[in-house]
């Protein structure tokens, strides 16, 4: 062989070897990859099993525990150290005669824990292949079912006093079945079997002083047939609710009936149709009751608070002009002393017209006042109002009377009239700025007199005109001047007592316009 030859051959043979070496790591890698999964999964066996919230153990193929989870120790009141190499059966309740495996199949049986205490378990295994040809063992699972067995036994003893109830009823239902129909002819309501076409299988005519009584099927009227066209609606919606379904229904004026419907078969219902009229009429007596318990409390609330502020404002200013008269007396000037005294006048006059508000709020709502008719010259008594108006007001607004309606006899309750008027003047100097007109008109209504009162004032806000008769009830604009908001509330009563009434016109220019209506044919002479 020549020199290069031998040089080839070196060259294959080291690759070859070179080859060799590689195939050999490459199938070590590869089983120490494979080792290190198997590794790996033995260990998350081994944690599934130790951690898992059941029963788990491993055994012999003849039963003897060879290892047992935390589980199971807490299961069986015995650490699972001391559980290995005894056998299963030893914590069954009734030992069975012969000792073997743990059973294949899921298997109920009666337990008995370290500590006496038994328990129902549920034990199955699944055989492990054996290694080297070796006898295969079990991994088995022992759970708690004691509620599980405890329900099943409660239901099925529920199960059997239901069939017992169930036959029971049958029976008693066999038997009253007679009973049942002689108390639908006993009952006053009309009662009525139907189909969901509104064919009419039974009718029970309605009993007693109603109206339903009167409505039969041999003689329609077109309120029985609304009866029958609402049921068969009610009774529809029962069938498709498979429940009980009622409604309420005007069927002529002076007359509501409820109607409650409920399903007697797959296809059919009874509806009972009862007379509520009387019912309808106290439950709206009692909603009315309630509203006014609810307006009298809230009227509570707000007396106290407007008393508490209107009292306090004219209260202090009267006492801080007694304590400076009462100290200083001789050192005041003339001139300061009469403008106390006139101060204390005015804080004393503004109480006194408050309480005498409040005293005749409270005489109306106890109807304790009285009308008093009496003959008087309406055009002499206006006059006199507006004198009385135009005195305290010392010329700071003018009074205009238009009269077109003169009543020189007028029979009315003179105190009453007077009351109105005078407030509704007193509110237009008090919410009109000096120096405009008021203007005081008196023309002929139908069938009465209409006395308008309008100013030229700061008018009433649209939101506020419709509660401004209410008790306690100011405009929202009237800012610093003093109120209590019952006049108002006076007048509309008493203006009611006379038979009339007052309603309010807030004119386009601005200001307020009060008309009093007074009837002729309560007031007029006979």
């Amino acid at each position: 062989m020549s020199a290069g030859g031998a040089v080839r051959a070196m060259h294959a043979q080291d690759a070859a070897l070179v080859e060799a070496i590689a195939r050999a790591l490459s199938i070590g890698l590869g089983e120490r990859e494979a080792f290190e999964a198997t590794r790996r999964s033995e260990e998350r066996l081994r944690a599934i099993f130790d951690h898992a919230e059941t029963g788990m153990f491993e055994t012999t193929p003849d039963g003897v525990i060879t290892r047992a989870n935390r589980f199971l120790g807490e299961l069986l009141g015995v650490a699972p150290a001391q559980l290995v190499g005894r056998h299963w059966s030893e914590f069954a309740a009734h030992a069975p005669a012969r000792r073997g495996p743990v059973p294949a199949e899921p298997t109920e049986i009666r337990c008995r824990r370290a500590s006496g205490e038994s328990f129902w378990g549920l034990l199955n295994s699944s055989a492990e292949s054996g290694s080297a040809g070796s006898g295969a063992g079990c991994i088995c699972l022992w759970q708690d079912i004691s509620s599980q067995v405890s329900a099943r036994e409660t239901l099925l003893r529920f199960n059997a006093e239901l069939e017992d109830q169930v036959a029971r009823r049958t029976a008693e239902l066999a038997a009253r079945n007679g009973e049942v129909q002689a108390l639908l002819e006993a009952i006053p309501d009309l009662v009525m079997r139907l189909r969901s076409d509104g064919t009419v299988l039974n009718f029970e005519q309605a009993q007693g002083p109603t109206p339903l009584a009167g409505l039969t099927p041999e003689q329609p009227t077109d309120s029985f047939r609304d009866l029958l066209g609402q049921a068969s609606l009610v009774g529809a919606t029962a069938l498709s609710a498979r429940s009980v379904v009622s409604a309420e229904l005007v069927l002529q004026p002076g007359l509501t009936v409820e109607l409650r419907a409920a399903p007697s078969g797959a296809d059919e219902f009874v509806v009972f149709a009862r007379d509520i009229t009387d019912r309808k009429r106290l439950e709206e007596e009692t909603a009315r009751m309630l509203e006014r318990e609810r307006q009298v409390s809230e009227m509570k609330s707000r007396f106290i608070s407007m008393t508490s502020h209107e009292f306090r404002t004219p209260m202090a200013a009267a006492m801080g002009s007694i304590d400076l008269l009462q100290h200083h007396l001789d050192r005041l000037p003339p001139a300061k002393r009469g403008e106390l005294f006139t101060r204390i006048n005015s804080s004393m006059r503004r109480m006194t017209e408050m309480l005498d508000d409040i005293l005749t709020l409270n005489r109306l709502d106890s109807r304790r006042m009285e009308v008093r008719l009496a003959d008087c010259d309406l055009d002499a008594e206006m006059r006199r109002i507006i004198t009385e108006i135009e005195d305290g007001d010392r010329g700071a607004h003018r009074i205009v009377l238009v009269n077109e309606a003169p009543r020189p006899e007028f029979r009315t309750d003179p105190a009453l009239l007077h009351h109105v008027l005078s407030n509704l003047l007193s509110n237009a100097v008090r919410y009109s700025p000096a120096g405009t007109t008021i203007t005081v008109s008196q023309t002929a209504g139908a069938g009465g007199i209409a006395i308008a009162v309008q100013d030229q004032g700061i008018g009433i806000p649209p939101a506020d005109r419709e509660r401004i008769f209410e008790p306690f009830e100011r405009g929202s604009n009237v800012g610093n001047i003093k109120g209590t908001g019952l006049g108002l509330n006076i007048v509309k009563r008493m203006a009611e007592l006379l038979g009339g009434s007052i309603a309010l016109d807030c004119p386009p220019e601005g200001g307020s316009r009060f008309v009093l209506t007074l009837p002729d044919s309560l007031h007029s002479t006979p």
